[in-house]
């Protein structure tokens, strides 16, 4: 697992389980809840170096995404 979805696990959970989150058991709580986690790349973005964009796509069903050029 990259260190982008780690981070967004990682974020994602922090304010939300009672528990510590670490980058070692962000995965296990998004494998306890259904949450999967896509890590999108492409290689042109005409307005900036590098973006990052992080969201929720509940059309998918449990999910959070990481976009990442």
């Amino acid at each position: 697992m990259s260190v982008l979805k780690l981070s967004a696990l990682k974020g994602l959970f922090k304010d939300v389980v009672s528990d510590q989150v670490s980058y070692v058991n962000a995965p296990l709580l998004a494998e306890e809840r259904g949450i999967g986690v896509e890590l999108v790349t492409d290689p042109y973005c005409e307005s900036f170096r590098n973006v990052t964009v992080d969201r929720d796509d509940e059309r998918k069903g449990s999910g959070f995404r990481s976009r990442a050029p």
